[in-house]
């Protein structure tokens, strides 16, 4: 059910003509990816800031990683942040994409909080993934 709650959401907001990114090609970026079987189509890009990654492409997937100002040259509606354990830090570089209109999107494992409904005008919105 975790990770059906983000692949509805993420297949949600592309029938929405929405846009969606991720936010951190971390190992938890990798997991979540695979196991949600996203690929480029669903997901446009993982920013980072590792130089070493940039123009890779997420292991098992055909999604590129790309450089963080990715996030302010594009304006994705929704960037799912994988690396939630930096989320402070993301949330101060990334004020400029938050500033414009962009939303996080924070995936919490194991966090039981039922349905969810994404607030109208918030800035980082917890997906809430039943347990």
């Amino acid at each position: 059910e975790k990770i059906q709650s983000l692949e509805n959401f993420v297949l949600e907001q592309k029938i929405l003509g929405k846009s969606v990114a991720g936010f951190g090609a971390s190992a938890k970026s990798t997991v979540w990816v695979n196991a949600c079987e996203f690929d480029r189509s669903e997901i446009g890009f993982i920013a980072d800031s590792t130089r070493q990654k940039w123009g890779c492409s997420s292991p098992g997937s055909d999604i590129p990683i790309v450089d963080e100002g990715a996030l302010l040259r594009e304006m994705p509606d929704y960037a799912i942040m994988f690396a939630w354990n930096f989320r402070k830090e993301i949330e101060r570089t990334q004020a400029r994409y938050l500033e414009k209109g962009g939303h996080f999107i924070v995936p919490f494992a194991g966090t039981h909080i039922g349905e969810f409904d994404l607030p109208r005008n918030s800035d980082v919105v917890n997906l809430p993934i039943r347990a």
